[in-house]
C-alpha cells in the first residue's frame, strides 16, 4: 500500500471496503511502527473489526490483517516479520482455515528463506490455507512487462507453490497488479494461493484486480461467484399511495385485466393480483428512470445558476424553485416511509433469530420499560370472574362482520402476505 498515513489512501480503501462489503482485509507495507487503533478505524470505516499486525521496521515494511468478527472468528494468530497468520473459522461456511498475509522481501535470498519458513509452518500446522499478499515474484516472463525477468526467482517461487500443493487462482479484469506511474513497467506481484481443502470448503471463488488505484498496486478482491436466486420478491410500499395519479393507474389496470375462465372468486382475485404485480414493477422501474432525486437536485442547481447570473427578480424561476424544493421534500418523505416499512420487514426476518439485531432491540425495550421496584397484593376474594353469558360468548363462532372489522382495522404495514401486498 505504500504507507497508511495518507488520508486519501485511507478514504479510497474505505470506499472499496464499503462498496464490496469486504469481510477480511490484508494490507502490506503499512509503514506503521506503532499500533494506531484510530487510524485502523479510518481504514475499516467503523470500530467493528479485529486485527493482527506485524509492525514495520524503520520506515519500511509492516503487515496488517483486519476482519469482521461477525463473519470470521479468530482462534489464534502468529506474527512474523514477513507474514501474519490468523487461524479462525468462516461462520457462513463453517470452515476453519489459516489466513496468511505475506509481504515478501526484495532480495532473492530472503525470498527463499521465506518460502522455506512458510513450508515449515504449513507442515507443522495442517489445515485449510489461503495465502495472499505481495510475493515480489512472478511465475513466468508473461507476468512482467518492461522489467528484467529472473528465471531463478521464478523457479524458486514455482517450486514453493508445487511443494506446498497450492493453487494459484486465475485473476480477472487486469493482467498486472503493479504499475509504474508512466505505465511502462508492470508486473503481477500480488496473488492469492489456496490449497485444495480451502477450495473444497468455499466453492466458486473468483479473483479480480480492481480498477481502483490506491497505490502503485491494484487491490485484489476474492469473492464467491454471484449466484442467481431468481427475481426479487415483490413488495408493495405505502409511499406509492402518495404519488400523484397512482390511484387512477391502479383502477385503470384493474379494470382492463381480463377475467380468467375460473368461476372461483378467490382464483380470479389471485390471478388479478398476480397480473397487477407485474404492472406495478414496470411502473416503479419507469418512474425511477424518469424522475429520481438526482434529477430534482440537478434542476434546483440549474435554477440557482440562472438566478445567480440573472438575479432573483424572475418570479417564474423563484416559483419553479419552490416547487422543486417541495418535490424534493416529498421525495425524502416517501423514502423515509420506505425505510420504516423495510425496518418492519427486517424485524419479521431477523426478529426471532438469536442475532445481534434481536438482542439490541430487546435491550432497548428492556431499558425503556424498566421498573425500579414494584409491589403487588392479591386478595383472592376480590378476583373478578366472567358471567356465564360472557363465558359462552367466548366460544361463539366469529361472524362475518367481526372478521371484516378486524381486517379493516389493521394498519397499513400489518400482516404482509407472501404475495407482497400489505393489508391496505
Amino acid at each position: 500500500m505504500g504507507g497508511t498515513g495518507c488520508d486519501e489512501k485511507r478514504r479510497s480503501l474505505c470506499r472499496i471496503l464499503s462498496k464490496y462489503r469486504v469481510n477480511f482485509l490484508s494490507i502490506q507495507e503499512t509503514k506503521m511502527n506503532l499500533s494506531d487503533h484510530f487510524r485502523l478505524k479510518s481504514l475499516w470505516g467503523n470500530f467493528s473489526f479485529a486485527y493482527s499486525e506485524s509492525l514495520a521496521t524503520g520506515r519500511s515494511g509492516g503487515i496488517i490483517s483486519m476482519w469482521d468478527p461477525q463473519a470470521f472468528v479468530m482462534s489464534t494468530c502468529f506474527n512474523f516479520d514477513q507474514f501474519v497468520v490468523v487461524k479462525g473459522k468462516w461462520v457462513a461456511y463453517n470452515c476453519e482455515c489459516y489466513m496468511v498475509n505475506i509481504y515478501a522481501p526484495q532480495g532473492e535470498t530472503g525470498k527463499v528463506e521465506l518460502w522455506n519458513e512458510l513450508m515449515e509452518f504449513m507442515r507443522v500446522n495442517i489445515g485449510n490455507y489461503m495465502l495472499c499478499g505481495d510475493f515480489n515474484s512472478v511465475r513466468s516472463a508473461e507476468e512482467r512487462m518492461g522489467t528484467i525477468f529472473s528465471v531463478s526467482n521464478a523457479n524458486h517461487f514455482n517450486d514453493f507453490i508445487s511443494r506446498a500443493n497450492l493453487i494459484d487462482l486465475a485473476m480477472g479484469r487486469h493482467k498486472f497488479t503493479r504499475l509504474s506511474k508512466d505505465d511502462l513497467k508492470a508486473s503481477r506481484l500480488d496473488r492469492f494461493l489456496v490449497n485444495q481443502g480451502f477450495m473444497d470448503s468455499i466453492k466458486d471463488l473468483v479473483l479480480e484486480a480492481l480498477d481502483d488505484i490506491v497505490s502503485d498496486h491494484r487491490p485484489l478482491l476474492l469473492k464467491q461467484k454471484s449466484l442467481d436466486f431468481g427475481p426479487i420478491p415483490f413488495k408493495f410500499f405505502n409511499s406509492w399511495l402518495r404519488v400523484e395519479g397512482f390511484d387512477e393507474f391502479i383502477k385503470q389496470k384493474w379494470d382492463n385485466m381480463e377475467a380468467t375462465e375460473s368461476t372461483n372468486a378467490f382464483v380470479i382475485l389471485k390471478n388479478k393480483l398476480k397480473s397487477l404485480k407485474v404492472e406495478l414493477k414496470n411502473w416503479k422501474k419507469e418512474r425511477s428512470l424518469n424522475r429520481n432525486k438526482d434529477h430534482i437536485t440537478n434542476d434546483i442547481a440549474g435554477i440557482d445558476r440562472q438566478i445567480n447570473s440573472q438575479g432573483g427578480n424572475n418570479l417564474d424561476m423563484v416559483n419553479r424553485r419552490m416547487a422543486l424544493l417541495h418535490e424534493l421534500q416529498e421525495f425524502n418523505f416517501r423514502t423515509n416511509m420506505d425505510l420504516k416499512q423495510k425496518a418492519k420487514v427486517k424485524w419479521a426476518v431477523e426478529g426471532d433469530e438469536n442475532s445481534k439485531f434481536f438482542h439490541s432491540i430487546i435491550k432497548a425495550k428492556r431499558r425503556s420499560g424498566y421498573l425500579t421496584g414494584a409491589r403487588f397484593s392479591l386478595d383472592k376474594t376480590n378476583v373478578k370472574t366472567l358471567a356465564s353469558t360472557e363465558a359462552v360468548s367466548l366460544e361463539t363462532p366469529f361472524s362475518v362482520d367481526e372478521i371484516k372489522n378486524a381486517i379493516w382495522s389493521c394498519g397499513g404495514n400489518k400482516a404482509p402476505g407472501p404475495d407482497g401486498f400489505l393489508s391496505l
